[in-house]
């Protein structure tokens, strides 16, 4: 994303501003990175493909384009010069100049003439805008691409999820702008359906957040001051960084993942409880608390009384009121102390505070603490806590974990590529005796094709497993049994209802809402999520360790497994389509089977609660956190 130039020494591309700034910190300042996965690659080629597609959809399109070819880079933008001297309604592929003073490069795909000047539009393979009850956007058909052709489109506003593509927009309005290209504060975002939805960039946005050009403004301005300071650090490490590693979902697609978690788990960075947002952590680790050792010694009870605080209704201190509380009559019931602040009341009533005694056994640092609004304070203690232990507790209030239970169980899971799903596989296990059913006892049943996968045969796979589990459930019922579906999250349900509806089938539809609401479909995410605490993520890879599953696979996951279909499907050597086949099924058997050891585990593994909880004593020779 960067490359050395005159004037600055480094210019920084239309990402910049939305990257991760310790991933721009390492990447200046030399630190080695993984290579691109399987995965990743295989997004980038979808992506690039989807680009051609709405390329040649504006070239069969209504409107004159001018397309710029030149392979030479100091040609290709004398050329777009060129075609915006002429006036060119269309540029495809411009080439824009580079901003040496002010640090920035980028590539607009294309470039369309409107309100006086010209219009940065990039292509994306997502969705780009949302339903919203008040929203209000406009839209341009790729036909007729152009600002005054586009229509109103009520109840759409733009998605949480494209407002790091608006922002590299405003990267190219501020290079543009720099570079003399004349245009309003206004560009467009081709989404996944080839809809181009145009984005002011100057529009103020809801909470005082500012518009997106403020917003682009403050955060490029931090990436040129980490550009500058790694730049020294790539002549003497000893010099630090501006920023540090902090956690957030995007690390997981990073080539310094790696890098950045040594340097998490080294530090102790308080970042990496589960939940924990990095604004959030930042706030913790200026109020003192960035480990989760340190954050770990917090008292949940008073976080979660402080948490009931963080209203704006709330005007009074919790601080203060236990400070108030020590100086009383234990016995002394709270309505005395906060007089006729209601909404106080209210709070310390629903966290079952009724005396001045109760109060006064508050932690006051905590209490000070839950003041930063800085997330459900008392639940991230929680986890920080079980993290620090190293293995999973229940919740508060628990004495043992729950899940629910069958003479009959099935366990499901699909896999699904890039136009669709093309393999459901289960296991069945049954805990008493059903005659009709003993041959499938333990057995792994798959409905699957490595067959070019459209809509009617998505439903024909689907139609095969209802078919079976509807044979189950008539076998079950002959005997008064009872059945349970079980799958780890939603995907399963949604899967299931989005084939359902695009069949028009009308026993698929009747099985998708019973399935969608029956008491016998049981996500065992929820299940794990609503019993148990853990210092780590929901991963049904991590969870099944704990019951001493493991997968037959090295590298299980559901991305890879789409490169494995992809090479089952389309690779020219028959002995690779069938190995990555056969590495598939077993990948799918092996989520299977997880579940019921999850479930297994669950019912039957020594747990003690959160609330038993007692801070690790130090190895001997180690230093207090």
């Amino acid at each position: 994303m960067t490359e050395p130039r005159s004037g600055r020494t480094v210019l920084l591309d239309a990402r910049a501003a939305v990257r991760c700034p310790v991933a721009l910190d390492h990447s200046i300042s030399g630190t080695e990175q993984d290579a691109a996965s399987d995965v990743v690659l295989k997004w980038r080629d979808a992506a690039n493909a989807h680009r051609r597609i709405v390329l040649d959809r504006v070239r069969a399109g209504l409107t004159p384009f001018v397309e710029i070819t030149e392979s030479d880079s100091a040609a290709a933008r004398a050329a777009t010069s060129a075609a915006i001297a002429d006036g060119a309604p269309i540029i495809l592929s411009p080439r824009l100049r580079d901003d040496l003073d002010g640090g920035r490069r980028g590539r607009a795909d294309l470039l369309i003439e409107g309100s006086g000047g010209y219009l940065p539009v990039l292509i994306k393979r997502h969705r780009i805008a949302e339903v919203a009850t008040n929203g209000r956007a406009r839209s341009s058909s790729l036909e007729r691409p152009t600002l005054d052709a586009a229509v109103i489109v009520h109840g759409r506003r733009l998605g949480k999820a494209a407002r790091d593509d608006a922002m590299e927009l405003a990267h190219l309005r501020r290079l543009m702008d720099a570079t003399g290209i004349p245009g309003p504060p206004l560009g467009g975002l081709v989404d996944a359906e080839g809809v181009l939805w145009w984005v002011e960039l100057d529009a103020p946005r809801g909470g005082g957040a500012g518009s997106l050009l403020e917003r682009y403004d403050r955060e490029f301005a931090l990436r040129q001051r980490v550009v500058t300071r790694a730049e020294l650090r790539r002549s003497d490490p000893a010099v630090p960084p501006v920023v540090v590693p902090l956690h957030k979902a995007e690390c997981a697609r990073c080539g310094f993942e790696q890098q950045c978690h040594g340097e998490m788990e080294a530090s102790d960075s308080v970042s990496l409880v589960p939940g924990m947002q990095w604004r959030h952590a930042l706030k913790h680790r200026a109020a003192g608390r960035g480990t989760r050792q340190s954050f770990a010694l917090l008292d949940p009870v008073t976080a979660a009384v402080g948490h009931a605080f963080t209203s704006d209704d709330v005007a009074m201190s919790l601080s203060d009121l236990i400070v108030t509380a020590r100086g009383v009559d234990p016995e002394t019931p709270v309505p005395h102390l906060v007089g006729e602040h209601m909404e106080v009341r209210r709070a310390l009533r629903r966290s079952g505070i009724d005396t001045a005694g109760a109060l006064g056994a508050l932690d006051e640092d905590t209490a000070a603490y839950g003041a930063l609004g800085a997330g459900d304070v008392a639940t991230l203690i929680d986890r920080a806590r079980a993290g620090w232990s190293g293995h999973p507790y229940l919740r508060r209030g628990l004495t043992e974990a729950f899940v629910t239970r069958a003479t009959v169980e099935v366990d499901l899971d699909m896999e699904r590529g890039d136009h669709g799903v093309y393999l459901w596989g289960m296991v069945v296990t049954l805990r008493d005796a059903v005659p009709a059913l003993q041959e499938l006892d333990g057995t792994y049943l798959p409905f699957c094709s490595f067959d070019p996968l459209d809509g009617a045969l998505e439903a024909d796979l689907l139609r095969q497993l209802v078919d079976e589990l509807q044979r189950i459930d008539r076998a079950v019922a002959e005997i008064g049994g009872t059945l349970a579906i079980y799958f780890y999250s939603h995907a399963e349900i949604d899967e299931v209802r989005r084939i359902a509806t695009a069949s028009g089938d009308e026993g698929l539809t009747a099985f998708a809402k019973d399935f969608a609401s029956s008491d016998r479909s049981v996500d065992l995410r929820v299940v794990a999520e609503a019993n148990l605490v853990l210092g780590h993520g929901f991963r049904l890879k991590k969870l099944a360790t704990y019951a001493g599953f493991a997968w037959r696979d090295e590298d299980p996951s559901g991305s890879a497994s789409m490169t494995w279909y992809d090479r089952a499907v389309g690779d020219p050597n028959g002995a690779v389509r069938d190995a990555n086949a056969a590495r598939i099924l077993a990948y799918n058997e092996d989520d299977c089977r997880a579940t019921l050891a999850l479930r297994n585990w669950l019912e039957s593994a020594p747990l003690r609660s959160i609330a038993d909880w007692a801070a690790p004593e130090p190895a001997r020779g180690s230093s207090p956190a």
